[in-house]
């Protein structure tokens, strides 16, 4: 399904006539795709907010660390 899915995106970019409307209109048309795009690319955006804060949390400092 994922190759279909990649399929249909990459015949639209190389379409030479793309135009606005007819990016509405197929997506639009393929609405589900796009919000599983979107809806996959909020999961990865969190996910790596929490582990850049993780690897920027500084650790505490103690006597025997000094």
């Amino acid at each position: 399904c994922k190759e279909h899915d990649l399929a249909t995106i990459n015949q639209l970019l190389e379409d030479p006539k793309l135009t606005a409307m007819k990016y509405r209109e197929w997506r639009n048309t393929n609405i589900m795709l796009v919000q599983d795009i979107y809806q996959q690319q909020e999961v990865q955006d969190v996910s790596t907010e929490n582990s850049e804060e993780q690897e920027t949390t500084p650790l505490p400092v103690t006597e025997s660390a000094i």
